[in-house]
């Protein structure tokens, strides 16, 4: 038997680890290898051209020419190619050693490509690709995750609700658990460690109500109960101590940030106020010391201290806060938005650079102390109300901000129209109310005041489904990070498991 869970639970671990790593080199695909194919590739091995008969445009391209072999960089014609000196792929001459990097990681991870024929006809085969020309139709308004908030017409009893589900199936619900196994969840779900043996013989010798609703408010007390559940935050906002890259620098005062989730949960912050913090925290009026040290948020992302391009390098930067914030609070996945419009969501190139621009008068990533070729004024972190004391947090330029252009395929080189302070159309929001400060331009105020809105359709479902998935191992929404037509409905909803299709109601 203990074998048996040994087995069992290595496989959980494997499973969530494979599932990570999936998630991490798909979005290695979208956020770096597509947009270099498209902009190296493409005009010899794309749709209108098609050179030694290779084309790179679809998986289905590589897959026929032979060029890749997943997992085997080192056998894959397209990174010899790319790093030949006697015959360059481009002709024009070799990609940067950092574009080659990018390609031999993704072949390394096994190539992943999402780039297949999809059909409305057949939804297992995914979503259906939105018209070239955006246009947010009726469909589009309808979407579940875009409905007000109301409350629910449901059963008394969750049991019910499982029930309505379970015996249409001719299936019935397990046997309630012991007092033993109830007490035993209950520590490992809010403090992630076990009872003592005297704690499971209490409740077992009195398994009341009254005796359980204790149990859950001493538990929920506990400073443990923070740093269980702050990891869970932690892991959503990317957090780590160091910079990552060749040198994997010390991020300074990075345990400010993670401290102040702890704490934050452990004293019950209300979830706007959390939001608000994290966002804009230092233009609060009453925003203190806590105020700063949550804008540490902006600084928490990997920072490359050697970039080929310092102004490209800033825009990946305010992209990776960009993606982090639709997923972390709103379920969207915005990013995908950065180099066209959402293939399968309402979201346009111009709503990702609107909501962009309310980020631009953030001071850039500033030059580490012992790396080179830095960017920014270098003000990373902020004093506290002790002079001796600083924190990892957001800087502004002043009280003005740059100016914020659509860029034609996300090319910082290709700057179309300019675009303003927004928010996604398909939304229907009122224009952003933008209160400029002396140090500050208010922007961001006026980005966390709307997520952490009442009457925003998503962040209150992102969070409780956050909170769900956490309890029960799989959340309502079983994509957490993602609410769009790619993520996978909710179970309780018709079509519940299919990637595509509109709820009505």
């Amino acid at each position: 038997m203990a074998h048996a869970r040994l087995w069992a639970l290595g496989l959980m671990i494997w499973s969530l680890l494979a599932t990570t790593a999936h998630a991490q080199t798909m979005s290695l695909f979208e956020t770096k290898v597509r947009p270099l194919l498209l902009k190296r590739c493409m005009p010899c091995h794309g749709a209108e051209k098609q050179q030694g008969n290779l084309r790179l445009d679809s998986k289905a391209g590589w897959q026929a020419s032979g060029v890749v072999v997943p997992g085997k960089p080192e056998k894959s014609r397209l990174i010899e190619r790319i790093k030949s000196k006697d015959a360059p792929m481009p002709p024009t001459g070799l990609i940067s050693a950092s574009e080659q990097a990018v390609l031999t990681q993704w072949v390394r991870a096994g190539a992943p490509d999402p780039r297949t024929t999809t059909t409305a006809a057949n939804p297992a085969l995914g979503p259906k690709l939105r018209s070239r020309t955006f246009a947010i139709s009726e469909a589009d308004r309808k979407w579940w995750a875009f409905q007000p908030v109301k409350p629910p017409v449901a059963p008394t009893s969750i049991d019910k609700l499982l029930l309505a589900k379970l015996t249409p199936k001719g299936l019935a619900l397990s046997a309630p658990a012991t007092p033993r196994e109830q007490v035993r969840r209950l520590y490992f779900d809010l403090w992630g460690l076990p009872p003592s043996p005297e704690e499971v013989a209490a409740f077992e010798k009195n398994p009341t109500d009254a005796a359980w609703a204790k149990l859950v408010d001493k538990l929920l007390a506990s400073p443990r109960y923070g740093e269980r559940w702050g990891r869970h935050w932690l892991d959503i906002v990317r957090f780590g101590e160091t910079n990552g890259y060749e040198r994997d620098s010390d991020k300074p005062h990075a345990w400010r940030y993670r401290d102040y989730v702890i704490e934050a949960l452990n004293a019950d912050k209300p979830y706007d106020r959390f939001i608000k913090e994290q966002l804009a925290g230092d233009e609060l009026p009453d925003g203190g010391d806590a105020g700063i040290i949550a804008t540490g948020f902006f600084r928490l992302h990997v920072w490359d201290d050697e970039p080929d391009s310092t102004l490209v390098a800033e825009f990946d930067d305010l992209d990776d806060v960009m993606v982090t914030t639709g997923a972390a609070f709103l379920g969207v996945t915005i990013g995908c938005a950065r180099c066209h419009d959402h293939k399968y969501d309402p979201l346009s190139q111009r709503d990702y650079y609107s909501l962009l621009s309310f980020l631009r008068g953030v001071d850039p990533y500033g030059q580490h102390k012992t790396g080179g070729g830095g960017r920014g004024t270098g003000k990373i972190t902020r004093p506290l109300t002790k002079p001796t004391e600083q924190a990892l947090a957001v800087n502004e330029n002043g009280a003005s901000s740059k100016a914020t252009y659509v860029l034609a395929r996300g090319e910082v080189g290709s700057p179309r129209e300019e675009v303003f302070p927004a928010f996604p159309a398909v939304l229907g929001q009122k224009p952003p109310i933008i209160l400029a400060r002396a140090q500050s331009s208010g922007r961001r105020t006026a980005l966390a005041e709307w997520i952490a809105s009442p009457s925003n359709p998503l962040t209150a479902r992102v969070l409780v489904n956050r909170l769900w998935q956490h309890h029960f191992g799989v959340g309502i929404v079983p994509t957490p990070d993602d609410f769009g037509q790619t993520g996978l409905r909710p179970t309780n909803l018709p079509g519940a498991g299919h990637k595509s299709g509109e709820v009505a109601g």
